[in-house]
């Protein structure tokens, strides 16, 4: 189990079994994490405003994104109309992830060109 998985522990064991060997667990869980998979954990590489954008389903979303300066897309799985997302600054807005990404071409190239205006829903 990962360090975050200590919430199953009582699924498995007995609060008994849990108040007299728990200790000893997690010491396991967290010597075995640092022996066989602290040196494979990598840090992210530095993404940049320009190379990066944000996918959102509601104005908010698109708030942030204004403030961080990094484009928008909209989707419209959450809720939000085309139209709420438009005024919130969306490039493009799609239905779903899944319509996103058969598109990605299209989106990518507006964010390389860095074109902010509202594009028309696909």
């Amino acid at each position: 189990m990962g360090k975050g998985a200590g919430c199953l522990i009582p699924t498995f064991l007995s609060k008994d079994m849990d108040e007299r060997k728990g200790k000893q667990i997690e010491e396991f869980r967290t010597d075995l994490f640092e022996r066989q998979y602290l040196d494979r954990v990598q840090g992210f590489r530095k993404v940049s405003p320009s190379d990066a954008c944000v996918v959102g389903d509601t104005k908010y979303d698109g708030q942030a994104a204004r403030e961080a300066g990094i484009p928008f897309i909209g989707v419209l799985c959450g809720g939000s109309s085309a139209d709420e997302l438009e005024r919130a600054g969306a490039i493009s807005i799609y239905r779903d992830p899944a319509d996103l990404l058969p598109n990605w071409s299209r989106w990518r190239d507006l964010i390389s060109r860095r074109e902010f205006a509202a594009a028309a829903l696909s």
